[in-house]
């Protein structure tokens, strides 16, 4: 397979979209997503960022497909976790949670740990 993107351009790709997305211009960073999903489709970035613009954007059951689509990396499974408890079904929101309390990475169990103890994101 012939590598559309090299992992230098796919990072600064990366960035631009986050720093689009944490600055509200949710149409661009979507569109840096939606490449980067095209140009490296074995990779979390482009369905995590895409999912994460529609969880800024308010388009939660969108958010869900989208995540679901992703990798199940930790990082997706975790944000998949917060797009359920935010649509009130905690108990999807909480095994998935669970699964995440065992976690490699150390932060991951952490928020993980935390947004059960605290119902963080969890609609009643």
């Amino acid at each position: 397979m012939v590598e559309i993107l090299s992992t230098d351009a796919a990072r600064l790709l990366a960035s631009l979209g986050m720093l689009g997305l944490s600055r509200g211009a949710f149409q661009q960073a979507e569109t840096v997503f939606k490449a980067l999903s095209l140009a490296r489709p074995d990779q979390e970035i482009g369905p995590l960022g895409e999912g994460l613009t529609l969880l800024a954007k308010g388009e939660t059951r969108r958010a869900i497909a989208r995540l679901r689509q992703a990798p199940p990396t930790e990082s997706a499974n975790l944000f998949l976790a917060m797009a359920y408890g935010q649509i009130g079904e905690r108990d999807e929101a909480q095994d998935i949670l669970e699964n995440l309390l065992t976690a490699d990475n150390p932060a991951v169990r952490q928020l993980a740990g935390q947004m059960l103890t605290e119902g963080s994101g969890m609609s009643a």
